[in-house]
């Protein structure tokens, strides 16, 4: 049943109420019913045991036949009475939802932080309703003729996007909660600096858009960097601290386009350009949506690329410093592309996570590198990068435990490599999927680490054997005693954890004696080798050991 409107009139309440309190009386009389009914048969079996045996030989058929009746009557009242309870319940849960609901009440634990917003349940229905911002559907609506309004007035329309940072983690390590406080602390303070309250919209998770007037003589990007900065804000969440903070995209009329939908597209684009490029803000331009049609092109060519082979493995050495011997290699893909030549992991590995092509990506990669420890590789083992996509993948681990079994390949001569930040971004479900694969025997490393930002305590919980350091940590080690003391820190802590430590990026042979002064356990750069075809890396290795 629908309460018209979310409440009752005062009348029809009254009435109901009414009904209420005489079924709550009918329940009471079935109830005191069925109890002297229960205290009669008692008393009636009572008698009979106080019989002499005669009479109880000779009425026992009258006895068992009022006893049958008795306990017939019994149930009938018990049965009553219980109907009309389940009837006065069910009334009474009718009442509670339709009369104590105050109008205007958004279904969901989220909104609670909006305490005091009251809109009608029509109007209700084109709200998210965790922040009660507008949907993207009603944003454009109501805004459909803004951007012509604007110009007709003589002022200039822009669309900025923006996105919380940083909620993948904050879900993953204090759960789901505290990202929700989050996004609804951000748009509420969002919601201050726009001019309406319908100007403001939740496009999806931590992602939301605002329709801005600009000042006379104001650059879109010149409003979007102001508004990032007034949403960078500290909250307390239980016990923790939310340090947050949004990366921006912004698209203004008539350079962008010339409606709202359009520049709230467009917006979108320059958002998720900024955040790929890890900028703050971002504006919208003819290159974004260039690379975004060669990216819809390099879809279809990723599928024929895995079909016809494009896809080639490299190697680069890896060289231990106590017994200075290179003790293996990173497999990297390059990509021969038909008509764009070589391309580089950078330029196509993201973009294949997107769309979901990196589970036969790396699939391929893995076989090939089976494939080289059987065959090429003789005692040297082989790192071979995962993205969190595959660690997200049930069947990945599976997969790899598989591909162990059939190939006889000893677990420890293969190394899979995740990056620091997507493991940060994967959560506890990533973290299971490596301690699984940990206890298969093969390595794992953090790569990249470092530019992640990971927290001690989580670099504790992490089933890992290595630390890669990224090339930022190796500039100037040799020269600038801030990096080699930082250097010098990281190398103790992780030989503290018992972690093996690799430098990557190595360049100079300054950059190599002071990483080998440091305890640096393992080597890796264009100094060492740079990134060979499978052929020309067996041959230079079997050259060194001849």
């Amino acid at each position: 049943m629908v309460i018209q409107g979310g409440q009752l009139s005062s009348r029809v309440s009254r009435q109901l109420w009414s009904v209420y309190l005489t079924l709550l009386l009918l329940v009471a009389a079935l109830a005191a019913l069925a109890v002297l009914q229960t205290q009669a048969l008692d008393d009636t079996l009572q008698r009979a045991q106080n019989l002499p045996p005669s009479a109880l030989t000779t009425g026992a058929p009258q006895l068992q036949a009022l006893q049958a009746q008795l306990q017939s009557h019994q149930q009938t009242w018990l049965t009553a009475a219980g109907l009309a309870a389940a009837l006065c319940t069910a009334l009474m849960g009718w009442l509670a939802q339709g009369i104590s609901k105050p109008q205007g009440d958004v279904d969901s634990p989220g909104s609670a932080p909006e305490v005091g917003e009251n809109h009608s349940s029509a109007h209700a229905s084109t709200l998210d309703p965790l922040t009660a911002c507008c949907t993207r559907e009603h944003f454009l609506a109501a805004h459909v003729g803004a951007v012509a309004h604007a110009a007709n007035q003589g002022a200039r329309a822009a669309v900025v996007c923006f996105d919380v940072e940083r909620l993948k983690s904050m879900n993953a390590l204090l759960g789901f909660d505290a990202g929700d406080h989050a996004i609804v602390l951000t748009a509420r303070a969002a919601r201050k600096l726009m001019a309406t309250p319908d100007a403001l919209a939740r496009l999806g998770g931590g992602t939301f858009a605002g329709l801005l007037m600009l000042e006379e003589g104001e650059s879109a990007v010149q409003r979007a960097q102001a508004l990032r900065a007034a949403l960078i804000q500290s909250a307390a969440w239980r016990s923790h601290t939310l340090d947050m903070s949004v990366a921006v995209g912004v698209a203004a009329a008539p350079e962008h386009g010339e409606t709202t939908a359009e520049l709230t597209r467009r917006a979108e684009q320059a958002l998720f350009e900024a955040k790929r490029t890890r900028g703050l803000v971002g504006a919208y331009s003819a290159s974004i949506e260039a690379a975004r049609l060669s990216h819809l092109g390099l879809s279809a060519d990723l599928v024929l690329a895995l079909q016809r082979d494009e896809l080639k493995t490299y190697l680069q050495p890896r060289w231990c410093v106590s017994t200075q011997r290179v003790v293996g290699a990173e497999a990297l893909l390059r990509w021969h592309h038909p008509r764009r030549g070589c391309l580089l992991p950078a330029e196509f590995l993201p973009f294949a996570e997107r769309t979901g092509r990196i589970g036969a990506i790396t699939a391929q990669l893995l076989q090939s590198a089976v494939h080289l420890l059987n065959q090429q590789m003789g005692s040297l083992d082989l790192s071979v990068n995962v993205s969190v996509a595959n660690l997200r993948d049930p069947a990945f681990v599976p997969s790899v435990r598989a591909l162990l079994e059939d190939s006889g390949v000893t677990p420890a001569r293969l190394r899979l490599e995740v990056a620091e930040k997507a493991l940060l971004d994967g959560g506890s479900e990533a973290l299971a999927r490596l301690a699984e694969l940990r206890a298969l025997g093969l390595g794992v490393v953090v790569d990249n680490f470092g530019i992640g930002a990971s927290p001690l305590a989580h670099l504790q919980r992490l089933p890992a054997t290595e630390l890669k350091l990224d090339r930022s940590f190796v500039v100037d080690v040799d020269n600038k005693a801030g990096r080699h003391q930082l250097m010098k820190s990281i190398i103790d802590m992780a030989h503290s954890l018992q972690l093996t430590v690799t430098a990557h990026g190595v360049e100079t042979r300054a950059e190599r004696a002071a990483l080998e002064g440091l305890g640096c356990d393992q080597l890796q750069g264009n100094l060492i080798g740079p990134p060979v075809e499978v052929a020309a890396f067996v041959q230079m290795h079997q050259a060194q050991t001849s």
